[in-house]
């Protein structure tokens, strides 16, 4: 595993960019800068044009040339700190960018950090729910692994690094990106070093994946490298929590070189059709409300692993 502050600059400078990284990361501290998103996020379309090219993603130069292109940078709370046995405990991973022309002040963006994560102030964090979908996912993270009903609470949002599967995408509308031909082999195959990278330096405890296709890559991936331990199928909760969709909720433990990996699958957390995933369902010895899916995933953290052990 990769615990250098120097290799980490250098994997976000390969795939964002020089100034990109430079324009939103103090180096230094290993942080993200405070500030307005009016200053980070003018980002010349002359340089992101340049990056996508320089990515090698086998997109057609007519495409790249006659799109506009955005990036989802990664975000994180606080300065990293590769010496420790998690860099960052939860890594989240969404699908790619949704960038549309302005956002919810005006402010005509390039790029931006992913779902807001980062502070704009000393312990101030507007960026959270500064869109809708914003306020879901750290609502529903926070049902999680939340410490208490504030999902701005430090504690908890330190412990989250958040990135996309694949971080650059069209600018505008999500259909967009789609227009283009092979674009799930080209977010793939972006993944395939980007994720695997990210993993690498940021050495989770637990990684959740937002949909199918996030869910299937990371499956893949950690099969690939690491050995299954045990797991979790979406049997084992109630038909309530998983509704119509089959495949989630799932856990998965595996055994990795660095340490055991909780491979989470969910359905995007940002939908609003994963509300009832965070419904109370029980109350434990200290009378806290606890939802279902939190509970399961401590019995699943806490249970004896065999390996290739299905429950279900």
């Amino acid at each position: 595993m990769k615990n250098n502050q120097k290799e980490f600059i250098s994997f976000l400078t390969t795939y964002f960019g020089k100034k990109i990284t430079e324009n939103l990361i103090d180096l230094e501290k290993v942080s993200i800068k405070k500030g307005n998103a009016k200053d980070l996020y003018q980002i010349n379309s002359e340089e992101i044009l340049k990056q996508v090219f320089n990515l090698k993603t086998k997109i057609s130069n007519d495409i790249i040339q006659n799109n506009k292109w955005a990036f989802d940078f990664p975000g994180w709370i606080g300065e990293l700190d590769f010496k420790k046995k998690h860099t960052k405990e939860i890594l989240v991973i969404g699908m790619e960018p949704h960038i549309g022309e302005k956002d919810n002040n005006g402010i005509s963006r390039t790029a931006q950090v992913t779902y807001g994560l980062r502070e704009t102030d000393d312990f101030i964090y507007s960026e959270l729910d500064e869109y809708t979908p914003n306020k879901q996912l750290w609502n529903n993270l926070n049902g999680i692994f939340g410490i208490d009903s504030d999902y701005k609470n430090r504690e908890f949002l330190e412990k989250i690094y958040i990135t996309d599967m694949c971080h650059f995408a069209v600018k505008g509308k999500v259909t967009e990106t789609y227009l283009i031909k092979n674009w799930n082999k080209i977010r793939t195959a972006n993944a395939s070093s980007y994720i695997s990278e990210t993993i690498e330096h940021i050495k989770p405890k637990y990684i959740i994946s937002q949909s199918t296709s996030v869910s299937n890559f990371v499956e893949n991936h950690l099969s690939n490298t690491s050995t299954l331990l045990d797991e979790f199928s979406p049997n084992i909760f109630s038909k309530e929590l998983r509704g119509k969709m089959r495949n989630f909720p799932n856990f998965k433990k595996f055994s990795s070189l660095n340490s055991d990996i909780i491979h989470i699958r969910l359905p995007h957390l940002a939908s609003g059709q994963t509300n009832h995933f965070w419904l109370p369902k029980q109350i434990d010895k200290r009378n806290l409300k606890l939802s279902e899916l939190k509970l399961k995933l401590s019995e699943f953290e806490n249970k004896k692993t065999t390996p290739n052990k299905v429950l279900c």
